[in-house]
């Protein structure tokens, strides 16, 4: 069985992989930062090290150059870097710093098991937007059921994405809400919502860019809005 440490702070990230993981010959550990995977990295050793490269705190590039300077705890395993956004530059830093793979979020099933089964890195392009009606299809290799239990609990989570996104809103927190829309915009593609999508990537790109503060809260109140309609409708 072939052990994967997944590095990634978004717990519905996590728990798509979980799923995707079940009943595969995988056995998964999930950490939320770069000092726990450090610490589990000392502990045993791994197969496979999946990273997100937008973390808290210390970031997952580098997360991936403290790495380089210990291979004794990489050991054997494979690296594979996830993000929302690789652009030339940021590709080029992790082929120097010799990922095996990259791979944009959201990732579908399908990919996942083709890069934990194969024997060379190629860079993965980026999956095509998903409509609702063809999101399971897309991501979850038609498998309804693990859709509708993703999209459950990611309904569950939008609760507490709201009252976290109005906090920071509220305190300017600019970083957080840029983390938190960087999350929300792998999430909403997974489930095929297209415009809350572009919501969260609006919000994304404001708070990164750290424009005039009207204008970011107008991108939450308006992710905000789409995300208080998506939790009223679950599938239960």
């Amino acid at each position: 069985m072939q052990r994967i440490l997944l590095v990634e702070d978004d717990p519905l990230m996590q728990r798509f992989v979980a799923y995707a993981l079940e009943d595969q010959p995988f056995c998964l550990t999930c950490c939320e930062s770069v000092p726990q995977a450090m610490a589990k990295l000392s502990q045993q050793d791994f197969d496979w090290i999946l990273t997100d490269l937008m973390l808290p705190g210390i970031s997952g590039l580098d997360f991936l150059r403290l790495l380089t300077e210990r291979p004794d705890l990489v050991g054997a395993a494979k690296v594979v870097a996830l993000s929302a956004g690789i652009d030339a530059s940021v590709r080029q830093q992790l082929l120097d710093l010799g990922v095996f793979r990259q791979l944009l979020k959201p990732v579908s099933i399908a990919t996942l098991f083709e890069v934990l089964t194969e024997t060379s890195g190629t860079f993965n392009a980026a999956s095509p937007h998903a409509p609702l009606q063809t999101a399971a299809q897309s991501y979850f290799d038609s498998d309804l059921a693990l859709f509708n239990t993703f999209k459950n609990l990611s309904h569950a989570q939008f609760t507490q994405d709201i009252q976290n996104g109005d906090h920071w809103a509220c305190i300017q927190d600019l970083a957080a809400l840029h983390r938190l829309a960087h999350s929300l915009m792998s999430v909403l593609l997974l489930l095929g919502e297209d415009q809350a999508h572009a919501q969260a990537t609006a919000l994304e790109q404001a708070a990164r860019a750290q424009t005039q503060t009207p204008e970011i809260y107008a991108a939450w109140a308006a992710l905000r809005q789409s995300l208080e309609g998506l939790k009223d409708n679950p599938l239960f």
